[in-house]
């Protein structure tokens, strides 16, 4: 599993996390994973990234929308063929 996008966002004391993962070539989910009650966390399944990428937007955008505010990352987390992980992650606007 690959991590390929994964935004904080914040409002008052509160935080969630959306994010975009690469499960396998033709299969990614779009989790939103909001830190005060784990029970609400959704996952929707994708077969297309462009499908997920764009779905991450709306709910990003919808987020902002109602007052949050974000900090935008995006990571590369592989777990390499000796069993190892890297995690990599760039600022972006």
């Amino acid at each position: 599993m690959t991590t390929l996008i994964c935004w904080t966002f914040h409002r008052g004391s509160q935080s969630l996390i959306c994010a975009v993962e690469e499960i396998t070539k033709a299969s990614y989910e779009v989790c939103v994973l909001p830190s005060w009650n784990i029970e609400l966390a959704t996952v929707e399944h994708f077969t297309d990234s462009g499908a997920a990428f764009r779905r991450h937007a709306e709910i990003s955008l919808r987020f902002r929308e109602v007052g949050w505010t974000t900090e935008h990352r995006v990571m590369h987390h592989r777990t390499s063929p000796r069993g190892t992980d890297t995690l990599r992650a760039s600022a972006a606007i």
